[in-house]
């Protein structure tokens, strides 16, 4: 789907019903897309693109970019970029930092080069598997009238039918794009994965195209890559910054434990 013209998975926090709806009437789950600097590979900071590119092999089958955070360390401040990447032979889990001064006010400019890790998860083979899921109309509670309104969701895995948001459940949130096509039409494209116990589940699923206020009522397809990991290596990039800095102080820019990162939030 690359090539369109997208709106990325909005970062701004979104209550799970709207304010008075009833508990147990929303309707379908939706996320709120707005035009964004993450979510898709392609906004990965080049510097970092092109330093764990040597590590990727296979097509890929899913990528998402989280929202580059700037944190505090003591007196000093830096850049947080988180990320992943995956095909049927490989799922690879980024984190890099680069160092910060500041600019004035609450500006910062870049006092360093991006250095990370890269953890790629090496997939015992296994075919992609491909499947289409249809959900029925959605009615209100006692039947009698129109389907409730559609429930605002943090996780994008909650827009998926049951069966696959069961696959990547425990994993982290997923992330989501919506394509526009055009005259009214669009994509929406949900991925996910999960590291866990020795295996991996990497799960992208889209419905559409269709009209953007008809996408309940799309079917869902799917692919899916359901392994056992053979094998997991960290791979560092970038120069250290000195001992003093937020990127290195600890030995470097510390890597959250697979199956646990948050989605990016404003």
């Amino acid at each position: 789907m690359s090539g369109l013209e997208h709106l990325g998975r909005s970062g701004r926090p979104e209550p799970a019903t709207p304010a008075g709806a009833p508990a147990g009437r929303a309707g379908g789950a939706q996320v709120s897309y707005g035009h964004d600097d993450f979510g898709d590979w392609s906004h990965l900071a080049p510097e970092v693109a092109a330093a764990v590119a040597p590590h990727l092999a296979g097509d890929r089958l899913g990528g998402w970019v989280n929202k580059t955070t700037t944190r505090r360390r003591g007196d000093d401040y830096y850049q947080s970029c988180t990320a992943w990447w995956s095909s049927a032979l490989m799922v690879v889990e980024i984190a890099a930092t680069r160092p910060l001064v500041s600019a004035g006010g609450n500006r910062f400019r870049p006092s360093g080069a991006w250095a990370g890790d890269a953890v790629v998860h090496r997939l015992a083979p296994s075919p992609v598997a491909a499947k289409t899921w249809a959900r029925r109309p959605r009615a209100s509670a006692d039947g009698s009238g129109p389907a409730p309104p559609p429930r605002l969701v943090h996780d994008s895995l909650e827009l998926l039918p049951e069966p696959l948001r069961r696959l990547t459940a425990g994993g982290p949130p997923a992330g989501s794009l919506l394509w526009d096509h055009g005259h009214g039409q669009v994509t929406e494209e949900v991925m996910a994965f999960r590291v866990m116990d020795g295996k991996a589940v990497v799960l992208v699923a889209w419905r559409g195209p269709c009209e953007r206020e008809g996408r309940e009522s799309a079917v869902w397809h799917s692919r899916l890559v359901e392994t056992g990991v053979v094998e997991t290596k960290a791979h560092s990039f970038g120069t250290r910054a000195s001992p003093s800095s937020p990127a290195s102080s600890d030995g470097g820019p510390t890597l959250p434990p697979a199956g646990r990162r948050g989605l990016p939030r404003s």
